[in-house]
């Protein structure tokens, strides 16, 4: 009975650990795309200003240049929102994560008390 006492439970510490291995690269996945999305935003403000230094004298209509404000928004728009897309799946995976721990954690518990159970009868 010790053994399969045994066995059970270091099965479950190997699953439960390769489930918080897993959800620790799904959370460092998160701050990359965070890092990602600041950086993206950056580059991007820091090009509509140097648009603005240098193209401004050069633009006869100024309607050419806010045009291309226009399109530096527009990028940054597409950016946020490919962020916010990847970080809803990632929200998702953990969430799936931590369901398949505590589904672990109950079928552990239930093995636990059946072992429990055969040894009294």
């Amino acid at each position: 009975m010790k053994s399969k006492l045994k066995g059970i439970e270091m099965r479950y510490e190997l699953e439960e650990e390769a489930l918080l291995r897993e959800k620790r690269l799904v959370m460092e996945s998160e701050d990359e795309v965070f890092r990602q999305k600041k950086q993206s935003l950056s580059y991007l403000d820091e090009l509509a200003d140097k648009a603005n230094y240098y193209l401004r004298e050069f633009f006869e209509d100024p309607s050419d240049l806010h045009q291309t404000f226009q399109m530096i928004e527009a990028t940054k728009d597409e950016v946020l929102s490919a962020c916010q897309q990847e970080q809803f799946e990632l929200d998702r995976r953990i969430e799936v994560i931590d369901q398949e721990c505590q589904k672990n954690r109950f079928r552990y518990e239930r093995e636990l008390l059946d072992i429990g159970n055969e040894a009294s009868c």
